[in-house]
């Protein structure tokens, strides 16, 4: 099977992605908290303790204040409260979170794509579809 790139040349391509990544969010760092972080970070009690973990997987978004939603995203809190725990209310350490989460964000990508292009799915790639793999992800 022809391969997209060799070994020297994908493990090159990804990391130029991880530092391009980093790259564009680490100018973050210097900056301090923006629009809802008022709310999700500042006002937010349940990041403050851990003993909130229960209200973070049966509530909404904005239950922590008194208004309902229909957002549902438990892990938002959790990565939080592990900042808060982290970083206090120190943005650049949040700001430091998210940019690690976006410049590792390409060893998945370049893992799917590789998956889907090496016939690792059956013949050819996911449920047999060939160079399709290759297609899409190149």
């Amino acid at each position: 099977m022809n391969r997209v790139l060799s070994d020297k040349q994908g493990s090159a391509a990804l990391v130029l992605l991880i530092l391009v990544s980093a790259g564009l969010y680490a100018r973050t760092l210097s900056y301090g908290f923006v629009f809802d972080d008022n709310t999700i970070i500042l006002r937010n009690p349940w990041i403050t303790s851990w003993r909130y973990l229960p209200e973070i997987f049966t509530s909404t978004v904005t239950s922590f204040h008194g208004h309902k939603s229909n957002t549902y995203r438990p892990m938002l809190f959790v990565i939080l409260s592990a900042e808060y725990h982290l970083f206090a209310l120190k943005p650049w350490g949040y700001h430091l979170v998210n940019t690690l989460i976006h410049a590792l964000n390409p060893i998945l990508v370049f893992g799917i794509a590789s998956f889907l292009s090496s016939g690792a799915g059956g013949e050819g790639g996911a449920g047999g579809t060939g160079s399709l793999g290759k297609k899409a992800a190149f």
